[in-house]
């Protein structure tokens, strides 16, 4: 994100960068709950989901539920390459994702590929 030079939007800009943070900390605590929903998420941050929502749009062009599915999938990505040991699915259930065709669709739809072919190509 551009920092800007007015005070006015770089403050916000600044507090949109915390609320960020903030959000990729609860994702990575709360990360293999897959019943953890966005209202518990905006609740945790003490705010409304329609504002956290908001917020994360003019942040990152992506809906709190888009930013949240990106950052499990990241982290399911990682794992992929990471941890060859690890099953897709158990990848999947880590990542906070209950059915693992559901996180297959997601994460093709990301990343371009299926998460097998994606480990196949990734591994370290």
């Amino acid at each position: 994100m551009k920092k800007s030079n007015h005070p006015v939007q770089a403050r916000h800009q600044d507090g949109d960068e915390a609320l960020l943070r903030q959000l990729d900390t609860l994702l990575a605590t709360e990360n293999s709950d897959a019943s953890f929903t966005i209202e518990q998420l905006a609740q945790e941050l003490f705010l409304t989901r329609g504002h956290v929502n908001r917020r994360v749009k003019a942040a990152t062009g992506l809906t709190l539920q888009q930013y949240a599915t990106r950052r499990r999938l990241a982290r399911a990505a990682s794992l992929l390459a990471g941890q060859p040991a690890m099953s897709v699915a158990d990848v999947a259930a880590h990542c906070g994702f209950d059915d693992p065709s559901s996180f297959a669709r997601a994460f093709k739809r990301v990343y371009g590929t299926t998460p097998s072919h994606y480990r196949f190509s990734h591994l370290k």
